[in-house]
Order: structure tokens, then sequence, then C-alpha cells
């Protein structure tokens, strides 16, 4: 984990990329989000030019909404 200057935060060492995520199903989804956070990845990389439309950030919040809250991991 790193941990940002002047901050408290903690980010992961790695960065999930969700450029493509909008091609995605619900349970591809749920499974690529949730194999991520239980392996401590906490980082992702969802840019509003992915998928055009919002598409990307659009799926991320799905993603979010699809598994349980980081707080009850």
């Amino acid at each position: 984990m790193l941990t940002p200057s002047r901050t408290d935060l903690q980010a992961s060492n790695v960065v999930l990329g969700l450029m493509r995520i909008s091609s995605l199903d619900d349970e591809q989804i749920r499974e690529l989000v949730g194999t991520a956070r239980d392996e401590g990845i906490n980082f992702f990389d969802h840019a509003d030019i992915y998928g055009g439309e919002h598409g990307c950030e659009r799926r991320f919040g799905d993603a979010i909404s699809f598994s349980p809250p980081i707080a009850s991991r």
C-alpha cells in the first residue's frame, strides 16, 4: 500500500484499468471488481472518455452497487 504525502489515505500498488468495462455484463463486472477488492486493489481507473458518453463511469457505478460496502469487508 502507498500513502500519498500529506494524507492518511492508503492506495493499492496496483491500479485496475476499466477502459473496456462497458462491454461486460453485470456478472462479469461483479466478479472483476469483487476479485480486485478481495485482493486489496482500491484504485480504479475509470476515465470519462472510456466507453463513450461516460459508459465506463456508469458501469463502474453499477459495479460498486453490485458489491458489498467496503466497510463490511
